[in-house]
């Protein structure tokens, strides 16, 4: 990026002035850190973290060729749908800067969203079980709103959930916005054998084995790996490493359904409600998993019935 590009569209100030300096000049500068990348087809997308004095932002940036349409369109629809749902849903990190203009530089057509951030990804942050399972109901009511105004995240792991000032932010709506056409390309390179993304672990049996699935029971099998991760401390790579064997058919994925029982917390009711939740949200049959407002209802109920005390979240949606 250089002071001689053509700008197409400039939304904000910040904005303007980070297009100007360039990506490359804060990210030498020691403002910007890489924390994610991904190629689809013509499609290179990477993600950012931006430090601003005090405050932390989320960079992404996804180039392309200018006659693919369809990846540019996608950008600027998920700056609309994520600005639309983050002011129904305080837990929907709101995206705060959007530009896109043709790159003279690299003779690609570049994109580019700012996000706000978090003090921390919910991966590194201490919490106890209770305070996990919290969060991780805040999280599925912030997946409702998004379900009721047709938004799948279908990348929701604990890489994409964040924490600020003690409250949960969803992050990266991007792949929402093409579903079914990174379903497909997922899958295609799935039975290629290729390497698909750090998200494999947390794809539903119906993905990996190639069946019809439904798009808000993917995301619900996501929220449920990501508890299970949450609650066992698994790593990506050893969550990935457990789970791959077990997801081509029913009878070996009955093996990681006794890997949830056998889950331990000191909290006796705590534990089983949290075994409860598991065991439905990561069902290997997607239409026995609840939908969010099924999943997020259910929760406090058994909650209420196992008399386990949640604090930081309504009672009553």
């Amino acid at each position: 990026m250089n002071n001689n590009e053509e700008k197409i569209t400039v939304v904000n100030a910040k904005q303007e002035f980070l297009c100007k300096t360039g990506i490359l000049d804060n990210f030498i500068a020691g403002w910007m850190v890489e924390i994610g990348s991904a190629n689809i087809g013509d499609e290179d997308k990477k993600i950012y973290r931006l430090q601003l004095g005090s405050d932390t932002y989320i960079f992404k940036t996804i180039q392309c060729h200018i006659s693919n349409e369809e990846s540019i369109n996608r950008v600027k629809t998920e700056y609309t749908s994520s600005l639309k749902c983050s002011e129904l849903c305080m837990n929907i990190a709101k995206p705060i800067n959007y530009a896109d203009y043709l790159s003279n530089t690299i003779r690609k057509y570049v994109t580019e969203i700012v996000y706000e951030y978090g003090d921390s990804n919910i991966l590194t942050t201490t919490l106890s079980p209770s305070e996990i399972l919290t969060n991780m109901i805040n999280v599925s009511d912030a997946m409702q709103i998004l379900h009721k105004n047709g938004v799948f995240h279908s990348d929701l792991r604990p890489a994409t959930i964040v924490l600020k000032a003690n409250e949960v932010k969803i992050i990266d709506l991007g792949i929402s916005i093409a579903f079914d056409s990174r379903m497909r390309f997922i899958r295609k390179r799935l039975w290629n054998n290729e390497t698909v993304s750090s998200s494999y672990a947390y794809y539903p049996p119906e993905v990996i084995i190639n069946k019809d699935y439904e798009a808000n029971k993917l995301d619900v099998y996501c929220w449920g790996m990501s508890l299970y991760q949450l609650i066992t401390k698994k790593t990506e790579k050893e969550l990935e490493k457990e789970v791959k064997l077990y997801k081509y058919n029913e009878n070996e994925y009955n093996k990681f359904i006794e890997q949830i029982k056998s889950i331990t917390i000191k909290d006796e009711a705590l534990n089983e409600l949290i075994v409860e939740i598991l065991l439905l949200t990561l069902n290997f049959n997607y239409n026995k998993r609840p939908d969010f407002t099924e999943l997020s209802t259910l929760i406090r109920t058994k909650a209420f019935d196992y008399k386990v005390k949640l604090k930081g979240i309504r009672m009553v949606l």
